[in-house]
């Protein structure tokens, strides 16, 4: 529960999640209809993350290509909600991921598309990354395992990208984080002083029981911040 409420703050509800492209066939090389596997299920990934099959299912019953809505997920570049470079024709989950059909924008209309198109072809770009938000009654953290459970997701956009992340990216998004994480158990303080006192004392303890890390810059770790919240 402590990693999962973790979890839940530092991620701020929404997260990106990059994944190499396991998958890019082209389905039709006149068109530039293209077959992308975006997500894996069952297997845990670098952020603690084990997406389940049936995921994504309510996203794309909702706002699939074939919903009713305008506000249908998005094929993007870079993350950039500004700057979509396709229309996604379908989606799907099988057994082993989900997978989406797109037909890239034109190219003379659209640069990023074609960008896109040829660095595929060359293999400069070769990861896709999909942006979410959790839905955190559906999410289920295994100590076993070491990760959250993931059985529901609010897919927004898929994006193709040049890096799953950069330092300096990480960087910024951890300090964001961090003062986030800070309002957020004051906020439990005011509102909620029994779970405060829970979360309050159970960051005081893990802090006291292992030594904080070396810190990588020269501001303070999140428990060390944490920790100098009083009662």
């Amino acid at each position: 529960m402590d990693k999962l409420l973790y979890k839940k703050v530092m991620s701020r509800g929404g997260a990106f999640k990059q994944a190499p492209i396991l998958k890019a066939d082209v389905v039709d090389e006149e068109k530039h209809i293209i077959l992308v596997k975006f997500c894996s299920f069952g297997t845990v990934d670098s952020d603690g993350d084990m997406l389940m099959k049936g995921c994504i299912s309510k996203s794309i019953q909702e706002r699939g290509p074939a919903s009713a809505t305008n506000r249908k997920i998005q094929f993007l570049w870079q993350h950039e909600t500004k700057n979509p470079i396709g229309r996604i024709l379908s989606i799907e989950e099988k057994d082993d991921g989900g997978y989406a059909t797109v037909q890239l924008s034109d190219f003379d209309a659209v640069p990023d598309a074609r960008r896109a198109w040829v660095q595929m072809h060359e293999g400069v770009l070769n990861q896709f990354s999909i942006g979410y938000r959790y839905v955190w009654d559906k999410c289920d953290y295994d100590p076993d395992l070491d990760c959250l459970i993931v059985k529901e997701i609010i897919l927004h956009e898929i994006s193709v990208v040049t890096f799953g992340a950069n330092e300096h990216t990480e960087y910024i998004g951890d300090m964001k984080a961090l003062d986030d994480m800070e309002r957020y158990v004051k906020a439990l303080r005011e509102t909620a002083p029994d779970e405060y006192e829970k979360v309050h004392s159970r960051i005081l303890s893990m802090f006291k029981a292992e030594p904080a890390p070396a810190p990588l810059t020269s501001r303070s770790s999140v428990f060390e911040k944490l920790g100098q919240i009083k009662n």
